[in-house]
């Protein structure tokens, strides 16, 4: 049973370290507290190391916190199993890469209705046809995605995120592996998508200018969290 909770996503005083051996540990997150609102956008921004891939990996319960607690609409999912958090996962987290992780075997189509063949929720075949017309693909979804730009790849990989209406998505470095024109056609339309879905989106990114198209900014500095509003409101909220 989901919980009640005006948040889409909080984290509470989570900490997260890593074990490199010999006596040595990367504190990744240290004591980060957020609240994210449903049908916000934030963007993460920090340097190479700062903890920015770390917190969004936390966020869908990928990993899990040393200390602090991650909770999900409400429900603390640091506390459930690694199978509830994949199922969770299936239908209230959209996930997107960098690299498009799409399967070179498969049409275009297939490659977005994957994750309801997985689920086994057939019927979101017509879904994923909707989702490739919304983004200029649909007179491509016979293809073979290796036919595809990067751009296009990328495009794609949104549409099977959004498969199967997450309230969530997570996007990490989603322009990063693009050029310029490709990269603010591909950052538009994901912050037009999750708007018109009603999904709260969350997206790692090293450029200013990708970053001000948020609502929101965060700031990652060596796992410390400062957030702010754009660029019209600088300052860092306080007990972040």
């Amino acid at each position: 049973m989901k919980g009640h909770s005006p948040y889409v996503l909080e984290l509470k005083a989570v900490s997260r370290t890593y074990d490199l051996g010999g006596g040595r540990t990367l504190r990744a997150l240290d004591d980060v507290s957020c609240r994210v609102e449903a049908g916000r956008s934030i963007a993460v921004v920090g340097r190479s190391g700062s903890g920015k891939s770390t917190l969004l990996h936390l966020a869908a319960g990928i990993d899990l916190p040393n200390t602090g607690s991650v909770h999900l609409h409400g429900r603390d999912i640091s506390q459930l199993s690694d199978s509830e958090r994949t199922r969770l996962r299936r239908t209230e987290v959209g996930l997107v890469f960098q690299f498009f992780h799409l399967l070179p075997g498969l049409s275009v189509q297939d490659n977005v209705s994957l994750p309801g063949w997985i689920a086994g929720r057939s019927q979101l075949q017509s879904r994923a046809l909707e989702l490739l017309e919304t983004v200029g693909l649909s007179d491509r979804a016979g293809q073979s995605v290796e036919k595809l730009s990067g751009g296009e790849m990328q495009r794609v990989a949104i549409c099977r995120a959004l498969l199967a209406g997450p309230r969530l998505l997570l996007a990490d470095e989603p322009t990063g592996n693009l050029d310029d024109e490709n990269a603010d056609l591909v950052m538009n339309l994901l912050l037009d998508l999750t708007r018109r879905e009603g999904s709260t989106l969350i997206y790692v990114t090293h450029s200013d200018e990708m970053a001000a198209l948020a609502d929101e900014v965060w700031h990652l500095h060596s796992g410390r969290l400062d957030i702010a509003s754009p660029a019209t409101d600088p300052r860092p909220a306080s007990g972040a």
